[in-house]
């Protein structure tokens, strides 16, 4: 395999396993987030002891701890179980979301570590960092499942799933398809 046929293949998508594809980016995300888990909670330790440091910036580090979180264990339920196409939509837009509000965070805890005295700054600089790396991670997990949603979504709404209605016959010709009504002289 040549730099330039690898190249070649990912720009046109050709040979993709898909699923696959989206699957190491969720598992990606999924680590990240663990990580962001402890960074956030070093974060909000560090800027409530310090002196100089901001409450509000701890806050925000749990609260964006918290949504991640969130995100990660509704993704999954998603990925592994309720693949309607209602699910897998609420989910892009989630993801989308998500990676939007990773962003600012990002720049929010860059200039925090930026306006801090040398030394103060290590978990502002982890935490933004890692808004990053999730804002990139998620971003990329978008366009994959925007791209590959119907390999994804298991649509199951033409096959009968209770029984019902498998054998009702139409109507004959002179009657409505109402039930129960009379016949209908034509």
């Amino acid at each position: 395999v040549t730099p330039r046929r690898l190249v070649r293949e990912c720009s046109t998508m050709q040979n993709v396993n898909s699923k696959k594809l989206i699957t190491y980016a969720w598992f990606t995300a999924l680590v990240l987030v663990f990580i962001l888990f402890i960074v956030a909670i070093a974060t909000a330790a560090e800027n409530d002891t310090a002196e100089d440091g901001s409450k509000s910036a701890g806050f925000s580090a749990v609260f964006i701890m918290m949504l991640a979180t969130g995100l990660s264990v509704g993704g999954t339920l998603v990925m592994r179980r309720y693949q309607t196409p209602l699910a897998v939509g609420f989910f892009l837009g989630v993801v989308t979301m998500m990676s939007q509000t990773m962003f600012c965070a990002f720049v929010l805890y860059l200039g925090l570590a930026e306006g801090a005295e040398d030394g103060e700054d290590s978990a502002d600089r982890a935490m933004a960092s890692f808004c990053f790396f999730l804002f990139i991670t998620y971003t990329v997990f978008a366009i994959l499942l925007g791209k590959f949603r119907h390999d994804v979504i298991k649509d199951d709404t033409l096959a009968p799933s209770d029984g019902l209605g498998e054998d009702v016959a139409p109507p004959a010709p002179g009657q409505t398809g109402t039930i129960g009504a009379p016949p209908t002289a034509v």
